[in-house]
């Protein structure tokens, strides 16, 4: 885009990139053409779900729609990749959507769970939901794999378009605060395994627990109203020239849901009355039911440990009893879905890096004598 006057511009634009590999944006390996078997063929990849013609086309419908699932290959681009690590992407996916058709959610030995980064869905699922992205899922849906040595399950996002949620579209209900968007009326290529996913109890699980856990935090109703005012702060002094500039307030430009906001500050207070309505729906709906946090809230109670800092980002340190370090027979972290994580206590001071766990909720386990006692950790 090529501004003139820049000096003096005080109008408001969006600048954005494109969604691509790098260290510093997706962070998968450099593929080159020359790797073509092991581990080096197995990542990194970007793939998406999106308007325009497919790179593959799946084996399975849409849900909703007899048509085929479609793909396109983002990275590498579809020129440049070779046949092999092509075949080998597709047969990944495919082996994918076969345990998502299986009744027991099973293919090739491995769960459905072994082929997904399922702490992915779930916040991509999350994040499309609280917006009411009419987008969403079915159109810009980016997914990335790295190679099977750093892990090498399917990663939903890097989340992309969100211009039509958040109250910003008056077409397939989405100014309404109510409801599933997924289950929303838009027609179009909604992925038939998000519906499979929607009603599998671990996945429901671990949104419930996501969700409270990002309450708690970075989506509280405090911490998103803080987030906006300092946006609209920040913009105020680009405000009055912007509109006299561009004169769209009070006036329906598509496809502006109504009723129409007379000033900037009612286009904010709209915003925020649609959010905390949102809010409350996601409060009452999303999910399942947080099975680890309901049944442990007694044991936390007796719990002869704190855990410091909670939330907590690069480590944690265990605040007890000098008399009872020494007893202490084992360390664990347990995510939702009861997988564990053995911390190692090497510094002898209780400090652990948690650096390597994915954010979101889990209860660290100290096991003293024949006694487990839990506390739960929010890891952002």
């Amino acid at each position: 885009m090529l501004l003139d006057n820049m000096a003096t511009s005080q109008h408001i634009y969006v600048l954005m990139e494109k969604i691509k590999r790098d260290k510093n944006r997706v962070d998968i390996a450099k593929l080159k053409e020359s790797d073509l078997v092991g581990d080096e063929l197995t990542g990194g990849y970007i793939f998406r779900i999106d308007k325009g013609g497919p790179d593959w086309i799946s084996k399975f419908d849409f849900f909703r729609n007899t048509d085929k699932l479609k793909y396109q290959l983002v990275y590498p681009d579809i020129d440049e990749v070779a046949p092999a690590q092509l075949k080998y992407l597709r047969s990944y996916v495919d082996s994918f959507e076969r345990a998502m058709v299986d009744e027991n959610l099973i293919y090739g030995g491995k769960p459905f769970d072994e082929y997904i980064d399922l702490t992915s869905f779930v916040e991509a699922h999350i994040l499309n939901e609280i917006g009411r992205n009419i987008d969403g899922y079915r159109f810009s849906s980016y997914f990335h794999k790295r190679k099977d040595s750093k892990g090498g399950k399917i990663i939903a996002g890097p989340v992309w378009d969100f211009n039509l949620a958040f109250r910003n579209a008056d077409y397939c209900e989405a100014a309404a605060t109510d409801a599933l968007i997924f289950e929303g009326p838009c027609p179009g290529s909604l992925p038939f395994w998000w519906n499979v996913l929607l009603q599998n109890d671990a996945f429901l699980s671990l949104t419930r627990c996501r969700w409270e856990a990002l309450r708690e935090t970075a989506f509280h109703t405090d911490s998103i109203f803080t987030f906006i005012d300092k946006q609209a702060a920040l913009l105020q002094p680009s405000i009055d020239p912007n509109f006299h500039r561009w004169d769209v307030l009070g006036n329906y430009l598509w496809p502006n849901p109504l009723p129409l906001a007379n000033t900037y500050t009612e286009e904010i207070n709209l915003l925020k009355e649609w959010l905390t309505a949102r809010l409350q729906w996601m409060d009452d709906n999303i999910g399942g039911t947080c099975q680890m946090s309901v049944s442990t809230t007694e044991i936390e109670k007796t719990a002869p440990f704190e855990v410091f800092p909670n939330p907590a980002v690069n480590q944690i340190k265990l605040l007890m009893d000098e008399n009872l370090m020494s007893e202490i027979d084992g360390i664990s972290m347990i995510n939702t879905l009861g997988q564990r994580f053995h911390l190692s206590n090497t510094t002898n001071n209780l400090t652990f890096d948690i650096r390597h766990l994915i954010a979101g909720v889990y209860f660290i386990e100290v096991q003293i004598g024949r006694n487990a006692y839990l506390k739960k950790v929010i890891i952002k």
